[in-house]
């Protein structure tokens, strides 16, 4: 159930309550408006549950929404399921279940951007509840003008890999910029832990991270015939880029990776299943190369159940 998840249930009961009893006074931005977050936390607080029925609740929100959003793209759950376990979205401890639940509800809020005949006002309804479970999801109604964009697909996936390449090989020290516009006591709590020697991102990583967004340019590149783009060949580009730039450190800043890299899910999935190219010899290399690339991360993070599981979805 995660990594961290033993040290919270070591705190004695006390400290557990009043952790949660402060969630409920709203002291910053983000308690005020985390409505949902709220609730949960009330309903275990006052019902004398241990703090582990919060990652329940959440699990069991976000498995019945993932199956519901995997329909709305119309691709297989199984493979949709594979890569969402191996590129270590699934990832529930007491500290991740509620990013992780929102950012299921806003996969939803994409669905509703693939076809222009959608009703759109559904991605903002979508958004909205994603945001009043977890605040930072707010940041994603950016993406809305994005999609509607219409570029050359050679040359934007190209721009987008090159940049994305930089970020792998160059560290940017992000957060000192954001800290420089922002006097947030939460920044300059992440740039105290992720400014840490120990948390920049190794060579190995870096290698590993070259081939896997090369993949995922070829991926792209392969996907669709058509001289512009559509609004999921931007979803996921923007996923990639957005994801990268925090590749400077091993830490996922404030989650938002979650709302990103969720999209890649349901693209690869459905490049491989409805376009048939697990058939192709080259296509079904590349494949089984990314399978292993993944499965590797994910026994490097220590995830025990998320890598039996992939091992599973494989077959």
């Amino acid at each position: 159930v995660g990594h961290d998840t033993s040290s919270y249930m070591n705190w004695d009961g006390i400290k557990a309550r009043a952790n949660f009893e402060l969630s409920l006074e709203h002291e910053d931005i983000g308690a005020q408006v985390e409505i949902i977050s709220n609730l949960f936390n009330a309903f275990v607080y006052y019902n004398d549950l241990p703090p582990r029925s919060i990652i329940f609740i959440y699990s069991l929100f976000t498995i019945v929404f993932w199956g519901i959003a995997v329909r709305k793209f119309n691709t297989n759950i199984a493979f949709a399921s594979l890569f969402y376990v191996l590129l270590t979205i699934y990832y529930f401890s007491l500290a991740a279940a509620r990013q992780i639940c929102a950012a299921i509800f806003i996969l939803l809020a994409y669905s509703y951007l693939q076809n222009s005949d959608k009703k759109k006002y559904y991605f903002f309804i979508y958004i909205l509840i994603a945001f009043f479970i977890h605040s930072y999801s707010i940041f994603c109604i950016l993406l809305y003008p994005i999609t509607r964009l219409k570029l050359n697909r050679r040359l934007i996936g190209l721009c987008i890999y090159l940049i994305c390449v930089f970020f792998i090989l160059i560290r940017i020290d992000l957060l000192t910029i954001i800290s420089n516009y922002l006097d947030s006591d939460k920044v300059n709590m992440y740039l105290f832990y992720y400014n840490d020697d120990s948390n920049i991102i190794s060579s190995k990583a870096k290698v590993f991270f070259l081939i896997q967004y090369t993949i995922f340019y070829y991926i792209f590149c392969k996907n669709n015939a058509e001289e512009y783009t559509n609004s999921c060949d931007m979803l996921f580009l923007a996923s990639i880029l957005l994801s990268t730039m925090m590749l400077s450190y091993n830490g996922i800043i404030g989650r938002i990776h979650y709302n990103l890299s969720i999209f890649q899910c349901v693209y690869l999935a459905k490049f491989y299943i409805t376009n048939k190219h697990l058939l192709i010899k080259k296509d079904f290399y590349i494949y089984c190369i990314l399978i292993i690339l993944l499965l590797y991360n994910t026994s490097q993070y220590g995830l025990r159940g998320a890598l039996t599981t992939g091992y599973y979805l494989c077959f």
